[in-house]
């Protein structure tokens, strides 16, 4: 997230990002008008459901998708899972 403030993209993944609000991070993630995707496993015990809820919310084209089952390595727990989301980002991002 913090490249994506300071340099232009086209899209963002974020694996179960962790204190996302902290920083100059706060301010900056309203200026994301790209396509950002948001992956956080349900058993996920590092990262906070509840906040990335809140910055799914705040981004203009956001999608939070919870991974039933899996852990804060959801990547790792849904490999092929991963790779289909990671692919329809990039899709969108050549939109």
């Amino acid at each position: 997230m913090q490249y994506a403030v300071r340099f232009p993209v086209k899209s963002l993944l974020l694996a179960a990002p962790v204190r996302v609000f902290e920083g100059a991070l706060a301010g900056s993630v309203e200026r994301f008008k790209f396509p950002v995707r948001i992956i956080i496993g349900s058993k996920d015990r590092v990262a906070s459901l509840e906040e990335l809820r809140n910055l799914a919310g705040r981004l203009a084209d956001a999608k939070l998708t919870v991974y039933e089952g899996a852990g804060h390595a959801a990547y790792r727990d849904s490999p092929n899972r991963f790779k289909r989301d990671l692919l329809e980002l990039y899709a969108a991002a050549k939109k």
